[in-house]
C-alpha cells in the first residue's frame, strides 16, 4: 500500500530526466547548425561562380563584337541588363577577378572568408578568333 501511495504523489520528472533531455536537444541543435552553415557557405560558392560566369559570358560577347574590355565588374552592370549582386564569399561587388593578358581575359570570383576553403572557378576567354572559354 506504500508503494501505490508514492506512485500517486510522484508527478513530473527527474532531474536526470531532464538533463538527458536538455542533453538531446542540445546534440539536435548542434547538428542542425552545423548543417546550415555547411549550405550557407555552398550556396555562397555558387553564386559566386554564377556571378563570374556571368560576367565571363557578357566579356565573350564583348570580343566577339571587338569592343573594349574593363577590368571593373561593375561596369558590365548594362550589359548584364541587372546590377551584379555582390560576390557572397567576399562581400562585395568589387569581388570577382578580371585579368586582361595579351591573348585572353581570367574571369573568377575572388575567394573571399565567408564561404571557407574553396576554390572558385576559372573562366577563360581567349581574344583570339574561332577560340572558345573553358571551366578549369
Amino acid at each position: 500500500m506504500n508503494a501505490n501511495r508514492r506512485d500517486e504523489i510522484r508527478r513530473g520528472f527527474t532531474v536526470l530526466e531532464l538533463l538527458v533531455l536538455v542533453m538531446m536537444l542540445g546534440f539536435l541543435t548542434s547538428a542542425s547548425v552545423s548543417r546550415y552553415l555547411s549550405e550557407t557557405r555552398q550556396a555562397g560558392r555558387s553564386a559566386a561562380n554564377d556571378g563570374a560566369q556571368a560576367l565571363a559570358t557578357v566579356i565573350k560577347e564583348k570580343v566577339d563584337r571587338g569592343e573594349r574590355i574593363s577590368e571593373d565588374a561593375a561596369s558590365y552592370s548594362a550589359d548584364l541588363g541587372y546590377v551584379l549582386n555582390e560576390n557572397p564569399c567576399a562581400q562585395s561587388q568589387k569581388g570577382y577577378n578580371i585579368i586582361k593578358a595579351t591573348d585572353a581575359v581570367v574571369v573568377s570570383a575572388q575567394e573571399g572568408s565567408h564561404c571557407g576553403g574553396w576554390s572558385p572557378n576559372v573562366f577563360r576567354i581567349s581574344l583570339r578568333k574561332g577560340r572558345e572559354k573553358g571551366a578549369q
